[in-house]
């Protein structure tokens, strides 16, 4: 088996995996966000802690104990004064609260029959294409956020983070609602460090769970690439499709969602724009920065990741206060629109 090929089987499997999560869960960042912004509710937002704290762990464990090299991830290359990551992100953010929900959830979306969905995953991933000529090319020594700081030290600043996310998480009053956040965490956290040994192993630079520049890729490769093996990146959106399709039966099926009106289009369709290029200037989404580059303790993934939750939160106070578009608010449904 070549390297590519087995890349490819990685991707899907590690993909198919995410996906299912997806369904099951009906995991959101943004529904996580709207949750705790228009509900109060923490629940989702636990999730997504525990799953960044087990990421994280892993990742640098990772790292540690096997030697690879932290200088092929591409994100730990990207200087920490890149304006184009907080920039990004908060385009990113308004753009998925618009949009009803992250790439990785439109993506699940889709997969379920939703045209909303499909329809967001094709503009983002057109809008990205071009957009990512923007982006210069990072070079140089990899440096994670205490560059300057020796191994040990590195270790008790993961290791407090870590526990300081582990702590919020397990806030969590209910039975049942920690076991799903336990099942979620424990998932898209693992995911994490697996997707970065696979790349890290057998292909060119380190990368793992992302959404918005595998869209492009799986695009790009549409257009261009039959005939040979998709990518990592391809492959992993390829894989969450299969996953989240296989996963609604007996849980609602294949049920087609369309666009209430002309003015929902427009708000799923600008939304798409503005996730598109924000992910590609951002590099990364809230998958790929929020929690990939998080785990990498790359230098910009504070700024993208808190330009994406700035961007979405004024987004849906806007909403809130008056600029709805005709629409029910995007988290109104309670499970991540």
């Amino acid at each position: 088996m070549t390297n590519a090929v087995a890349l490819f089987l990685g991707g899907l499997i590690l993909g198919a995996v995410v996906g299912v999560v997806g369904r099951v869960t009906h995991f959101c960042t943004m529904g996580a966000i709207s949750d705790r912004v228009l509900f109060g509710s923490w629940r989702r937002l636990r999730a997504w802690a525990l799953a960044l704290a087990v990421a994280l762990v892993g990742t640098q464990a990772l790292f540690l104990v096997t030697g690879l090299d932290a200088g092929r991830a591409a994100l730990l290359r990207v200087p920490a004064f890149w304006p184009g990551a907080p920039l990004g992100g908060l385009l990113f953010g308004v753009g998925m609260v618009l949009a009803g929900g992250c790439a990785y959830r439109n993506l699940v979306r889709a997969a379920s029959g939703s045209l909303k969905g499909m329809t967001v995953c094709l503009v983002m991933a057109f809008v990205a294409w071009p957009a990512s000529a923007l982006v210069p090319s990072f070079g140089g020594p990899a440096a994670t956020l205490p560059a300057f700081w020796p191994a040990p030290w590195r270790w008790l600043l993961v290791l407090l983070a870590a526990g300081a996310l582990l702590f919020a998480a397990l806030k969590e009053p209910r039975a049942a609602a920690r076991r799903e956040q336990a099942g979620i965490g424990l998932a898209l956290g693992l995911a994490v460090p697996l997707g970065f040994a696979l790349t890290g192993a057998l292909g060119d630079e380190a990368r793992s769970l992302a959404f918005v520049a595998p869209s492009r890729e799986l695009l790009l490769w549409a257009f261009m690439g039959p005939g040979s093996w998709p990518g990592f990146g391809a492959a992993l959106v390829l894989g969450t499709l299969v996953g989240a399709f296989l996963a609604g039966f007996g849980r609602g099926g294949f049920r087609v969602e369309g666009f209430a009106s002309g003015a929902d289009l427009g708000r799923h369709l600008l939304g798409a724009a503005l996730m598109g290029f924000g992910g590609a200037v951002a590099l990364g989404c809230t998958v790929g920065q929020g929690l990939s580059g998080l785990a990498l303790l790359a230098p910009g993934a504070l700024t993208a990741t808190g330009g994406i939750v700035l961007g979405a939160v004024a987004a849906l106070r806007f909403l809130l206060h008056g600029w709805t578009l005709g629409l029910p608010l995007p988290g109104g449904a309670g499970r991540g629109a």
